[in-house]
C-alpha cells in the first residue's frame, strides 16, 4: 500500500501533474484488490487503509481543533510537534476504532502515548534503513552503522510499547456493539471534523452521542444462542472449545497454548467471548496441564468470571499447571479434581459425563486427560483431550456403545497414539474435528488416522485448514455452521 501510493505520487510529480493523496490511496486499494480480491476481507488491509484515510481526512482538522484548546503560554515549536503527533494518532484511530473493537474486543489507550515516541523512532528506522541499503553498495562500514541505528530504534519502539502496555488501563475491553452504533460513531467523527461551529457545542454533542452509543450497545449485545453451540477454536497446535448451552452459562474445554510469542487466551478466546457478549463461564475444564491445552487458561481466568476450574489428578504448583492454579486462587475460582463416573447437569437437555481418568490415584498425563461426553437431547459430543490408546481401551471396556458420538474431538491432534481402530468403531462419529497447527513439526494429523476416520463414516474437519469450526444442535440433529475466516 505504501509503495504503491509513493510510486503514484512521485510519478505525478515527475510528469508535473498535481496529485491527490486520497486518490492515490484509492488507486493503491484498487491495484491490491485486482491482484487479490479477498484482501478486502482481511483485517490488515482494512486497518491499513482506514488508518491512512483517517490521517488524510482528519489530521489537519484535529490539529487546528487542538491548537484552539492549547493555552497561548504553552504554544511553542516543541508543543506544536507533540500536538501534531498526538493528532496523527487520533486521526489514524478515528476510522480504525470500529475495526479494532470488532476484531479484538478491546482498544488500546496506551497507544495514544506510545505513538508520541514510536512515530519519530519509526521515521529513524525507515530513513536509516533506506540509506543503509543504498550505502551498502559503496560503503559497507557506514551501511552497517546505519543498519545498527535502525535496529536500535526498533528495539526502543518495542521497549516503549511493552512499558506503556503494562500500565493500568492500558487496554480497555469493548462490548460487542450493534453495527448501527458504529455508524453513529463514524457520523459523529465526520460531523466533528467537517462542520463549522464552536468546540464546546461539538464536544457536548460528541458526549451525548457516545452515551447514546454505549447505552444502545449494551442493549444490543448478542443474545445467547437458542440452540447448543460448540466452537472449536483455531489455536494452532493445541485445543480449545467453547460450549454454549441455551439458558446456561458457557463451558470452556481447554484454552490452547500460551507463551511469550502466542497466547491463545489473549489472541483468540477472549476476543471471541467479548464478541459473543460472554463475561462469565460456569467452568473451565483443563484436560491436562500441557501448555498446548493449559497455556491460555490463566489469561482467561484473570479476565472473565469463572465459577469453577476442573482438572484431573494431582497438579503441581510449577510450570503451566502452577500458573493455572495461581490464577484460579487469585480469582476465587474453585479448583476441583474430577474423575470418571461424575456427571454435570446443565438444564433439562444438556448433561456432561466424565469418562476418564479413572478414580484411582494418577499423575497428570496424556492418558489421564479429562474425557467428557456432552449429551444434548439425542445428540452427543465427545471431547477426548490427548487421551491415548491405554485410556481408549479402558473406556471401551467400561462404556462400550455409550461412547457413540455425533461429533468427536479427535485425540492428541490426530496423532497415531490415539484414535485406535476399536475406539473409532465404538464412537463412529459423523463429524471428526482435528485441532492442529498449520505445518506443525509433528506432522499432525497422521494420514492413517484420517483414513481410519473416513472408514467409519466420519466427515473430517481441521482447524489448520478451516480455522474455527462451529456446530449447532437442536437436540435432534447436529449441523456445521458456515462462516468466513
Amino acid at each position: 500500500r505504501a509503495a504503491l501510493m509513493a510510486t503514484l505520487l512521485l510519478g505525478g510529480t515527475l510528469f508535473q501533474r498535481g496529485g491527490s493523496s486520497v486518490n492515490a490511496l484509492g488507486a493503491a486499494a484498487v491495484v491490491i484488490l485486482l491482484l487479490d480480491p479477498l484482501a478486502l476481507f482481511g483485517l490488515s488491509f482494512q486497518l491499513s487503509f482506514a488508518a491512512v484515510l483517517g490521517i488524510l481526512l482528519f489530521h489537519e482538522r484535529i490539529v487546528a481543533s487542538l491548537t484552539v484548546l492549547l493555552p497561548r503560554r504553552l504554544r511553542c515549536k516543541a508543543a506544536d510537534g507533540l500536538l501534531s503527533l498526538f493528532a496523527l494518532t487520533l486521526a489514524a484511530q478515528s476510522l480504525t476504532v470500529p475495526l479494532l473493537a470488532g476484531g479484538f474486543g478491546e482498544l488500546s489507550i496506551a497507544g495514544l502515548a506510545t505513538n508520541l515516541g514510536a512515530v519519530p523512532l519509526v521515521f529513524v528506522v525507515v530513513a536509516c534503513g533506506m540509506v543503509s541499503l543504498l550505502a551498502s553498495f559503496m560503503w559497507t562500514a557506514g551501511a552497517a552503522s546505519l543498519a545498527a541505528t535502525a535496529g536500535g530504534a526498533l528495539d526502543l519502539v518495542v521497549l516503549l510499547s511493552h512499558a506503556l502496555s503494562s500500565l493500568p488501563l492500558a487496554v480497555v475491553d469493548v462490548p460487542a456493539f450493534h453495527p448501527g452504533v458504529w455508524i453513529l460513531y463514524l457520523a459523529c467523527i465526520v460531523y466533528l471534523s467537517a462542520t463549522p461551529g464552536r468546540m464546546r457545542q461539538k464536544l457536548f454533542l460528541l458526549s451525548l452521542l457516545v452515551v447514546t452509543a454505549v447505552v444502545g450497545g449494551l442493549f444490543a449485545l448478542p443474545s445467547p444462542p437458542e440452540r447448543l453451540r460448540v466452537t472449536f477454536f483455531d489455536v494452532g497446535q493445541g485445543d480449545a472449545a467453547l460450549v454454549e448451552i441455551p439458558g446456561q452459562l458457557p463451558w470452556l474445554i481447554d484454552a490452547g497454548p500460551g507463551d511469550a510469542k502466542m497466547n491463545s487466551g489473549t489472541q483468540v478466546i477472549l476476543p471471541a467471548l467479548r464478541a459473543a457478549g460472554i463475561n462469565r463461564l460456569r467452568a473451565i475444564v483443563i484436560t491436562h496441564p500441557d501448555n498446548d491445552h493449559a497455556g491460555g487458561a490463566p489469561t482467561v481466568i484473570e479476565s472473565v468470571s469463572v465459577d469453577s476450574v476442573y482438572v484431573a489428578c494431582a497438579w503441581s504448583d510449577r510450570g503451566d499447571a502452577g500458573r493455572v492454579l495461581s490464577a484460579a486462587r487469585a480469582r476465587d475460582a474453585g479448583v476441583r479434581d474430577i474423575r470418571a463416573g461424575e456427571r454435570f447437569d446443565c438444564g433439562s437437555l444438556a448433561r456432561f459425563y466424565v469418562l476418564s481418568p479413572p478414580p484411582d490415584d494418577c499423575e497428570p498425563s496424556n492418558n489421564n486427560s479429562v474425557v467428557l461426553l456432552l449429551v444434548y437431547g439425542t445428540t452427543r459430543f465427545l471431547f477426548t483431550g490427548d487421551a491415548e490408546a491405554d485410556a481408549e481401551r479402558r473406556m471401551i471396556t467400561r462404556y462400550d456403545a455409550f461412547l457413540r458420538a455425533d461429533v468427536l474431538k479427535v485425540g492428541h491432534h490426530g496423532s497415531t497414539t490415539s484414535t485406535t481402530p476399536g475406539f473409532a468403531v465404538k464412537v463412529k462419529p459423523k463429524h471428526a474435528v482435528i485441532s492442529a497447527g498449520r505445518n506443525n513439526r509433528f506432522n499432525h494429523p497422521r494420514q492413517e488416522i484420517l483414513t481410519r476416520l473416513r472408514l467409519v463414516g466420519a466427515e473430517i474437519h481441521r482447524t489448520d485448514i478451516e480455522g474455527a469450526i462451529i456446530f449447532e444442535s437442536d437436540g435432534h440433529q447436529v449441523r456445521k455452521l458456515q462462516w468466513n475466516r
